[in-house]
């Protein structure tokens, strides 16, 4: 008989949205798969509270949260590549401070001094099929009549910011802060709740998730079978678990492989 120990057990589990928790025969943005609710409420019930750190808005999260079938709450919602993060008070939601304020001082730098001038030299210079910008996050699609290469030459020098992650896909630009990835408010909340990384699992999928994976944030690290390659590598390195099911169903079964693993006594 295997005896459990509770000191040896999780304290926090951290989920990726899409592609993680969500996907598959399930609407994306509609709520979340029953069984992962399940999943969810069974880690609170054995003593693992759980969050969600993803590029969605901290409103967004709650209304999946809310319209989903999971009985008990996240302890953080963590938004948008780690440049807000809430918890759910009383009433409302409600933006720890002064992380979210800091974070939020050091975009409104990065705005005024690369982001305004960027969109304005490259309206300036190409036409664009599409522009979005986000605050945080600046998508620009290269109109059909321009020249590729020269859109493409012209980018090189946002790529040597460091201040900056770009990124081009076909004739898709896409930039967003350095300073913002998905292992801040994760260093954050380890700080303050005084974690340590062999009590954190995190649940992820894309590169992006690859910056909470990090030994001196988080030791278990899982994902599903849908997982870009260069994030089940990095989880098989780490001694970690790759489902053999995609997206949450996938997630659900990683975990209850490192718990079985540990004897976390959670499935």
């Amino acid at each position: 008989m295997n005896v459990v120990d509770d000191n040896n057990k999780p304290k926090l589990f951290i989920t990726d949205l899409d592609g993680t928790a969500l996907g598959g025969d399930y609407e994306q943005y509609a709520r979340l798969p029953d069984s992962f609710s399940d999943f969810l409420d069974s880690l609170v019930a054995n003593g693992c509270r759980w969050g969600i750190n993803t590029t969605w808005d901290v409103d967004g999260q709650l209304d999946l949260v809310n319209i989903s079938s999971v009985k008990s709450k996240p302890d953080y919602l963590m938004a948008e590549f780690g440049l807000r993060m809430a918890f759910i008070g009383s009433d409302k939601l409600q933006f720890i401070q002064p992380y979210t304020q800091n974070m939020e001082c050091k975009l409104e730098k990065i705005q005024h001094c690369k982001f305004n001038p960027m969109i304005h030299e490259l309206c300036g210079k190409f036409d664009a099929a599409r522009l979005m910008f986000f605050g945080h996050l600046l998508s620009f699609d290269l109109a059909q009549h321009e020249d590729d290469d020269k859109f493409k030459q012209y980018l090189m020098k946002f790529f040597e910011d460091e201040k900056l992650i770009c990124q081009i896909n076909n004739n898709t630009f896409s930039a967003r802060p350095a300073f913002m990835t998905k292992a801040k408010p994760l260093m954050e909340i380890k700080k303050c709740k005084d974690l340590l990384p062999e009590q954190i699992v995190v649940a992820g999928d894309e590169i992006t998730d690859l910056a909470m994976m990090h030994p001196e944030l988080a030791k278990h690290y899982i994902c599903p079978a849908n997982a870009a390659p260069e994030v089940k590598k990095h989880v098989i390195e780490y001694n970690g678990e790759v489902g053999d099911l995609p997206y949450g169903a996938g997630v659900v079964q990683a975990f209850k492989r490192l718990s079985e693993r540990y004897n976390w006594g959670i499935n």
